[in-house]
């Protein structure tokens, strides 16, 4: 997925210097990445060795330690023979490694000291189970457990980042941190409640309501390209809605990667409006003005939250212009996860209300003025079917 990103991204770029400042800029950040806490760290080449050495030893040793009561990994641990069992092996090697560091058999950093490099020499119990190069590797694993030079340490990448940065010091003034938005208790009473009102009563011909369904994913389309734009609570509430309209998963708190993205099943309001054959239709005013606003995510934010919610409501919502086409449950679901996300904006202390009800008309008198253009056309023009 990181990849794909950040293919995407460079792509996006008009010129080939956007491009060389946009790779300059993913390179900053994964260099500043390797300092913070959460990086994962990348297995070592000793550590896969190990791995693969013990899977490979799984075969023979399970049988040989059946018998062996004794467990690695304290009172809730598994016995050697559970551990080395080639069914469950691949999906617990790292358990298996970090609790036989941890035991009596491993001295971190010291293989001559280590128990278990004892009991593989002349004399050992298990002399002859490991050959002289599988010995030579375990030690190596060892020797390395007290030893992460492989890594960049954090002062050493604060320091790269500086310096491929050409700062002296740290930038210090990051945005805050991300949080969900306070609410004034009692609960901010808003002085109408959009979300709340029934879909606005139109006839569109399905030339035209195909094209206002691709038109419902437009007005967040631009904030994701603006990265520290997006990294906000805004720009989070904006994803989310793309996200729904996309038709991908509603968020949990376990990361779906790129299963998400390759999995068949329900797709975004753009793929459904194509599979019926629709496409965007730029010469109809609305959707010039809203393409046109949804080119300024920051200046015209809080308009672009009531259009969005306009569509919704009198497009996505409004199931009798669904009905014909067999769709209007799924519209009904994506609809009700973008109401939920909008809800928490309008929510907001901040929430521009004269903006979002500007936004909110404009769609809505749009969509009266074309219903009834379309109706007085729609012989001549064949929106009927």
């Amino acid at each position: 997925m990181g990849r794909e990103a950040v293919v995407g991204l460079i792509n996006a770029a008009e010129t080939e210097e956007e491009q060389a400042e946009l790779w300059r800029r993913v390179q900053a950040g994964f260099i500043l990445a390797e300092s913070l806490p959460t990086t994962p760290t990348p297995l070592s080449r000793a550590t896969k060795r190990i791995i693969e050495l013990f899977g490979r030893k799984a075969v023979t040793a399970r049988p040989m330690h059946a018998s062996c009561p004794a467990k690695i990994g304290g009172k809730g641990g598994k016995t050697l023979a559970q551990w080395l069992d080639p069914e469950v092996y691949n999906k617990h090697y790292m358990d298996f490694l970090q609790a036989l560091t941890d035991s009596r058999w491993i001295v971190r950093g010291d293989p001559k000291n280590s128990k278990l490099i004892q009991e593989l020499r002349w004399g050992g119990r298990m002399f002859g189970a490991f050959t002289a190069e599988e010995v030579d590797v375990l030690r190596m694993w060892i020797k390395e457990l007290n030893d992460i030079t492989y890594l960049i340490t954090p002062s050493k990448a604060v320091g790269a980042y500086q310096k491929f940065v050409g700062r002296k010091t740290l930038d210090r003034t990051f945005p805050p941190p991300l949080h969900a938005p306070s609410l004034p208790d009692p609960p901010l009473k808003a002085p109408w409640l959009i979300l709340d009102l029934p879909p606005i009563e139109t006839q569109l011909c399905k030339n035209h309501l195909l094209s206002l369904l691709i038109l419902t994913a437009a007005p967040f389309e631009h904030l994701p390209a603006h990265t520290v734009k997006a990294a906000t609570p805004h720009g989070m509430a904006a994803i989310k809605t793309l996200r729904a309209l996309y038709g991908l998963l509603p968020e949990t708190e376990v990361v779906a990667g790129m299963d998400e993205v390759m999995r068949s099943g329900p797709v975004g309001v753009v793929e459904i409006a194509q599979r019926l054959g629709g496409r965007l239709d730029e010469e109809d005013l609305l959707v010039r003005t809203i393409l046109t606003l949804s080119r300024a995510p920051k200046r015209r934010w809080w308009e672009l939250v009531g259009i969005q919610a306009g569509l919704v409501i009198d497009v996505l919502m409004n199931t009798g212009l669904w009905e014909q086409l067999g769709v209007e449950e799924l519209m009904a679901e994506i609809g009700e996860r973008c109401i939920h996300v909008l809800r928490l904006l309008l929510d907001e202390r901040v929430c521009d209300q004269e903006a979002v009800r500007r936004g909110f008309w404009i769609v809505r008198e749009g969509l009266k003025n074309a219903g009834g253009r379309r109706e007085e056309r729609g012989a001549n023009e064949g929106c009927g079917s």
